[in-house]
């Protein structure tokens, strides 16, 4: 079955989430990726675009105690 709006398939989906967390001084880094995709869709530039959103959230919420989930998110698409 294909999903055409995502332009990938909805069985045998390869694409998966790394996530890497190291202490630089008084920082934690997080390093995310977001690999696997069979061939460079639109949708991968969205889903990239929007994982940064939801960490720039994330490091909102961890300095003010106020991030910003769904539905008061940054929306990047119609």
């Amino acid at each position: 079955m294909v999903d055409d709006r995502h332009g990938r398939h909805e069985r045998g989906r390869r694409e998966a989430g790394d996530w890497r967390f190291h202490q630089r001084g008084d920082y934690t880094v997080v390093l995310f990726s977001h690999a696997g995709w069979r061939e460079p869709v639109e949708f991968m530039h969205h889903c990239g675009t929007k994982w940064a959103t939801f960490l720039l959230s994330l490091k909102e919420l961890v300095e003010t105690g106020r991030g910003r989930p769904a539905p008061d998110d940054v929306r990047i698409s119609d």
